[in-house]
C-alpha cells in the first residue's frame, strides 16, 4: 500500500519530465528509422509535441487548485510591466555573465560531449536554431521543470528546496559539465522568477532572451569580442555579473498580492 503511494507521489512530482522525454526517445527513434539525422530538428519537433500535452496538465492543475484558500494562482507580482522589462535586462546580463564564466575556466575544452553539442547546434540552419533552440525548447523546459515539477514540489516543500532540487535536476538534463553547471544556475534564476511573478510566461520570456542573446552572440562574434583580452573579458564579466545580482535582488523583494 505505501509502495502504491510511493508510486502516486513520484508520478505526480514528474510525470512532466517523464512525458518530456518519452517523446524525445519516440520522435528520434521514429527519425532515424527514417534515416533523418538532424538533432536540432528531432529537438524541435518534440518540442512541438511536448508543448500542449504539458500545457493541458498545466491548465487542469489550475482549474483544480486555483480556488483554493493557499493556491498558487492566487497571488501575483505586485509590480508592473516595468519589472517585467528590468527582468528581460537581467536576462541579457546572466547570459552574457554565465557564458563568460564558462569561457574564462575553459570548462567547455575539457567535455568532448559539450563540444559535440555545441557543434551539432550551431552547424544546423540558423532559423532552426532560433525556432528551436531559441523559442520551442525554452517554452517546453519551462512549462515542464517550473510550470509543473516546481510548482507542484511548493506544495509541500519551501521556494529554496523545491528551486535547489529543480535546478540539479534541469542541469543534470542537460548532459555535460560545462552545460550542467550553466543550467543549474540559470534553474535557480528561473525558480526565483517564477516564485515571485507567479506567472509562467516570466520565467518563459527570460529563458527565450537567454537563449536567443546567446545564439547572436555566437553567430555575429560577440564572443569573440568579449574574449579579445584578458581585461576586457573581466571587466565585462564582472559587469554583467553584476547587473544580474542587482536585478536579482531587485526580483527577490517583489511582493505578492491577491490577484
Amino acid at each position: 500500500m505505501r509502495d502504491r503511494k510511493t508510486g502516486r507521489i513520484i508520478w505526480y512530482l514528474f510525470s512532466a519530465v517523464l512525458i518530456k522525454w518519452g517523446v524525445e526517445i519516440a520522435v528520434a527513434t521514429f527519425a532515424l528509422s527514417c534515416g533523418l539525422r538532424s538533432n536540432m530538428g528531432i529537438g524541435a519537433v518534440s518540442s512541438i509535441i511536448t508543448i500542449p500535452m504539458i500545457a493541458w496538465i498545466y491548465r487542469k492543475d489550475k482549474g483544480r487548485y486555483e480556488k483554493q484558500q493557499e493556491s498558487w494562482w492566487k497571488y501575483k507580482a505586485a509590480s508592473g510591466y516595468g519589472m517585467w522589462l528590468v527582468m528581460l535586462v537581467g536576462a541579457v546580463t546572466a547570459c552574457v555573465a554565465m557564458n563568460d564564466i564558462v569561457m574564462l575556466m575553459n570548462m567547455q575544452r575539457i567535455s568532448q560531449v559539450y563540444q559535440s553539442t555545441e557543434q551539432i547546434i550551431y552547424s544546423a540552419p540558423r532559423w532552426l536554431q532560433l525556432a528551436g533552440g531559441g523559442i520551442l525548447a525554452p517554452v517546453a523546459e519551462e512549462l515542464v521543470y517550473r510550470g509543473m515539477i516546481y510548482r507542484r514540489m511548493r506544495e509541500s516543500l519551501t521556494a529554496v528546496q523545491a528551486g535547489v532540487f529543480v535546478s540539479i535536476l534541469f542541469g543534470v538534463g542537460h548532459g555535460n559539465l560545462p552545460q550542467g553547471l550553466y543550467a543549474m544556475i540559470l534553474g535557480l534564476l528561473l525558480a526565483c522568477i517564477y516564485e515571485k511573478f507567479r506567472n509562467i510566461a516570466a520565467p518563459v520570456l527570460f529563458h527565450i532572451v537567454v537563449n536567443i542573446t546567446s545564439l547572436l552572440l555566437s553567430w555575429y562574434g560577440g564572443f569573440d569580442w568579449i574574449l579579445e583580452t584578458e581585461g576586457k573579458t573581466v571587466g565585462i564579466t564582472m559587469l554583467a555579473t553584476l547587473v544580474t545580482v542587482l536585478i536579482y535582488v531587485k526580483i527577490k523583494n517583489i511582493r505578492q498580492e491577491i490577484r
